[in-house]
C-alpha cells in the first residue's frame, strides 16, 4: 500500500513538473507567429485589459496562445491523432478519416446559416441583373457531398439539395449546377485532393469544360493544357488539422500549356508568372498558384480576340482560371474577402465584362463580403 502511494506521488509531481516546464517554456520561450505545418499564424499575447478579463476573451486569448504555443506541438498531435484512431474514432478535429487516405471535413447543417445564404444569393441577383456581359454562377459541391463513398458509414454532412434549388430558383440561367458533372468525373478521376479541401487540376477541368459548353458551345481536351507534375508529396490543409502518420500523399498538376507573354498582376505587383514555383518547397503546395490569395488578381492576353472576365471568387478560383487565360485579354479576379478597396471602381473600370461567380458551396454560404458589391 506504502509502495502505490509513493509511485501515485511520483506520477502526480512528475505531470505537474512536465506542465510546470511547459507553461515556463510557453510563456518565457520565443514566439512563434506562422506554423508552416498548420499553414496559419498562431496566436500571440495582446495587451491584457480588464474589460478582456470580465469579458472572457483575455481567458480565450490565453487558452488559444497556450495550445498554439505548446512545445512539440505537432508531435503530440500527431500520438493524439494514433491513440484516437486506435480508439475507432473517424472524426478528428471536425476531419472524417475517409477511405483510400481521403480527409473530408465535417460540415454540419447547423454549421450553415440558410438566412446568411439566402441574403448573399439576394446581393447576388442584385448584383448580376445590372450587368449585360455573360454571366455564370458556380457553386463548387463540398467534397463530402461528392464523395460520399469515401466517408465513414455514421458520418453526417449537411444537406445541398435544398440550397442548389434555391439558388437556381433566384439566379435562373445564370446558374451552373456542378453536381451530377462532378460525381460522374469522380468515377473516372481523382477530382478533389486527398488532404486539402480544393479541387484537383481535373477537378477544375471538368467545372471548365461545363462553362467552355454553356459559353463557347465547345470543349477543349485536357491534354491541350499540358498538364504538369510539379510535386509528387502534396499534402493539404486538412492533413495539418489531423498529422496522422503515413497519409496518402497525391501528384499535383498544373496546366503549362498557356498563353505566352502573359502579363500578371497581384494587388499591383507585376509577376513574371502566374506560378511561383518555390512555393513547391514550402508546406501549402497550393500556392503555386499566384503565390496564393490576393485581393485583386489582373491577367492580359495580348493575343485574345474576346474581351475582359470579372471572376468573384474564393481559392478554387486559382486552379480553375488559368484555363480561361486563352480565351480573354483581360481576367480580372476579386477576392472580396482580402479587397478593401473600392469595389466600384473595379466595376466601372471593366464594364461589359463577362462575369464568373466561383466558390465552394459552403464557403459561399458564410461568405461575409458579398455586400461590397452593392455599397
Amino acid at each position: 500500500m506504502k509502495k502505490k502511494s509513493i509511485l501515485q506521488g511520483i506520477y502526480v509531481v512528475g505531470i505537474i513538473g512536465c506542465l510546470t516546464i511547459a507553461g515556463i517554456y510557453i510563456f518565457a520561450g520565443k514566439t512563434k507567429y506562422f506554423s508552416e505545418q498548420e499553414n496559419r499564424y498562431l496566436t500571440t499575447l495582446r495587451e491584457i485589459s480588464w474589460k478582456g478579463i470580465t469579458d472572457g476573451s483575455v481567458q480565450e486569448q490565453l487558452d488559444k496562445f497556450a495550445s498554439d504555443q505548446f512545445p512539440l506541438r505537432n508531435q503530440w498531435m500527431e500520438l493524439s491523432t494514433t491513440l484516437e484512431k486506435g480508439m475507432g474514432n473517424s472524426c478528428i478535429n471536425g476531419i472524417y478519416l475517409g477511405k483510400d487516405g481521403y480527409y473530408l471535413e465535417q460540415v454540419l447543417n447547423s454549421d450553415i446559416s440558410q438566412t446568411r445564404y439566402e441574403n448573399n444569393l439576394t446581393m447576388l441577383q442584385q448584383f448580376l441583373s445590372k450587368k449585360n456581359g455573360r454571366k455564370a454562377v458556380m457553386l463548387v459541391p463540398s467534397r463530402g457531398c461528392i464523395l460520399k463513398d469515401k466517408l465513414p458509414k455514421w458520418a453526417v454532412m449537411y444537406e445541398d439539395a435544398d440550397m442548389y434549388e434555391k439558388g437556381y430558383s433566384m439566379l435562373k440561367h445564370s446558374w451552373i449546377d456542378l453536381r451530377a458533372y462532378m460525381q460522374q468525373a469522380a468515377k473516372e478521376n481523382q477530382v478533389y485532393f486527398r488532404t486539402d479541401h480544393h479541387w484537383t487540376l481535373q477537378g477544375a477541368y471538368t467545372a471548365y469544360t461545363v462553362l467552355e459548353k454553356q459559353w463557347e458551345g465547345k470543349t477543349t481536351p485536357y491534354e491541350s493544357f499540358s498538364p504538369t507534375e510539379v510535386s509528387k508529396d502534396f499534402l493539404g490543409t486538412m492533413y495539418a488539422k489531423v498529422l496522422e502518420k503515413n497519409p496518402k500523399k497525391d501528384c499535383l498538376e498544373v496546366p503549362k500549356a498557356l498563353p505566352q507573354n502573359l502579363k500578371v498582376t497581384c494587388d499591383g505587383e507585376t509577376r513574371q508568372s502566374i506560378y511561383e514555383e518555390e512555393k513547391l518547397q514550402g508546406n501549402d503546395k497550393y500556392a503555386v498558384y499566384f503565390g496564393g490569395n490576393y485581393g485583386i488578381v489582373e491577367m492580359e492576353n495580348p493575343q485574345a480576340k474576346a474581351g475582359t472576365l470579372l471572376v468573384i471568387k474564393d481559392s478554387f478560383a486559382n486552379s480553375f482560371v488559368p484555363l480561361l487565360t486563352e480565351n480573354y485579354k483581360k481576367i480580372v479576379m476579386l477576392d472580396l474577402r482580402y479587397y478593401n478597396l473600392s469595389v466600384q471602381k473595379v466595376l466601372e473600370e471593366n464594364a461589359g465584362a463577362d462575369i464568373l461567380v466561383l466558390y465552394e458551396m459552403s464557403n459561399f454560404a458564410k461568405e461575409e463580403n458579398l455586400h461590397k458589391l452593392l455599397d
